[in-house]
């Protein structure tokens, strides 16, 4: 839960025991989460270690108290549906082994996530997903590799990686530059990387990543915007604003074919989007043979799997490994079948959701930072498979930003006044009660 008043580099939503001191409690913590979250954020440069450290530090996070860890991932069971599902589904996997080690790996990662969102602010988060990104940006500018056409790669293997990098390096910059809790040094820093990120996204050259940074930019900026009105001009800024969304979401609905044709036009795309149509034409073909269960997690894209084999020579992945089907639903279809898809979806649009109606409350940078989250991670799940796998920070931000957004609602419920019986009572029979009083008053009065 967010405070006003925080330690330098945040706070923890859990008190610690006893026989520890509440500022070295706080401080251990907060040590131990940079670890964990920045092993993630670093995952391009630290390769096959960063799981290590992540699973290492994040389990030091969870053991240092049992009871406040229980109760985080009591309190977020719904969370965990997903990742149980998917180790469920070793029962039916194609992949037994596979679907059982990578959904195990991914339910440590669920249960980390939840610990993580209970034992640091979300302002915290926030600056850890920041400064643990700058490393990977700096060294990508200033050292990356590029394309023989010129296209810059930094230190990821794609363009379309790297373009997603800046993307959520950006949005974590306007974030810290417009939080309340935000010093000058820090600020300072963030408005240098909001500075520098349109220049590096255009050198990445990915045309995805620029319209969905534009959408994500802009729906933080919307809600920011509403930290400098009053309460009274909030809530009609933002009726209007959700009005807007409404019309513009029933245009996008009958109008999606012509409104993406438009946009492959611009940035001179083939309509099969760089063969993505094809891919996902075979992967909703998958789904219709095994519609409700799937596969089984993870146990599609494995080598000598016939259907992938075909697939991967198609494509010319030489490497035979690292691919899917450019499209979150489809892929957690072909793997979990339709109960994978509704859990997927619902996790999603409900911390999209929930992070929405926190920023309506709080429209300052860290709130806006979760909704930008959201919307980046929605926006790209038709085209691109972000989250919901194991070690991916993505899928721990959407986590975190749904229980942040919880914390910080339920916390606004509680600063509320509460109304009594007794005060509607007042209001809606005012006569009634004073000739109540007014009779008590008499028989209480001396004789």
């Amino acid at each position: 839960m967010q405070t006003n008043a925080q330690p330098p580099l945040g706070g923890v939503a859990t008190l610690p025991p006893a026989s520890e001191k509440p500022e070295q409690g706080v401080r251990t913590d907060t040590l131990i989460a940079i670890a964990a979250l920045g092993s993630l954020f670093l995952l391009p440069i630290l390769a096959s270690l960063a799981p290590l450290i992540f699973l290492a530090f994040g389990a030091f996070l969870m053991a240092r108290r049992p009871a406040s860890t229980i109760d985080a991932l009591v309190r977020n069971w719904y969370i965990l549906i997903l990742p149980l599902y998917a180790f469920a589904s070793t029962l039916w996997s194609a992949e037994p082994n596979l679907s059982m080690r990578y959904g195990f790996q991914l339910l440590l990662t669920f249960m980390i996530g939840i610990v993580i969102a209970h034992r640091v602010t979300a302002y915290t988060f926030l600056a850890i997903s920041f400064w643990t990104s700058v490393p990977i940006i700096l060294i990508s500018a200033l050292f990356g590799g590029a394309r023989l056409d010129g296209i810059a790669l930094g230190v990821f293997a794609a363009k379309n990686a790297y373009a997603t990098a800046i993307s959520m390096f950006a949005l974590a910059a306007l974030g810290l530059l417009f939080a309340r809790e935000t010093d000058r040094l820090t600020r300072l820093a963030a408005l240098f990387g909001v500075l520098i990120s349109p220049a590096l996204l255009i050198s990445a050259q990915s045309s995805g990543a620029i319209v969905t940074t534009l959408l994500t930019v802009g729906s933080f900026g919307m809600f920011v915007v509403g930290g400098w009105l009053t309460a009274y001009q909030r809530r009609g800024y933002f009726t209007l604003l959700f009005s807007i969304f409404a019309v513009l979401g029933l245009v996008v609905a009958v109008f999606h074919q012509q409104l993406l044709e438009i946009l492959l036009a611009l940035f001179d795309k083939d309509t099969t989007i760089t063969g993505r149509t094809e891919l996902w034409e075979i992967g909703s073909n998958l789904i219709s043979e095994r519609p409700f269960l799937g596969l089984g997690f993870q146990s599609f894209w494995v080598q000598n799997t016939p259907d992938a084999e075909e697939l991967w020579a198609y494509f010319k992945i030489d490497a035979r490994t690292g691919f899917h089907f450019h499209n979150t639903y489809i892929s957690i279809g072909v793997e979990l079948g339709i109960i994978g898809i509704a859990l997927t979806a619902i996790l999603l649009f409900s911390s999209l959701a929930r992070s929405v109606q926190w920023a309506v409350k709080e429209p300052f940078g860290t709130a806006g930072y979760f909704v930008g989250f959201a919307v980046l991670i929605a926006a790209r799940s038709m085209v691109e498979v972000d989250v919901f796998y194991q070690f991916s920070a993505s899928s721990v931000t959407i986590i975190c930003g749904l229980i942040y957004a919880n914390q910080a609602l339920a916390a606004y419920r509680a600063s509320q006044p509460q109304i009594t019986n007794e005060a509607i009572r007042t209001i809606v029979y005012p006569a009634r009660l004073a000739d109540t009083k007014i009779a008590s008053a008499d028989r209480g009065a001396p004789s």
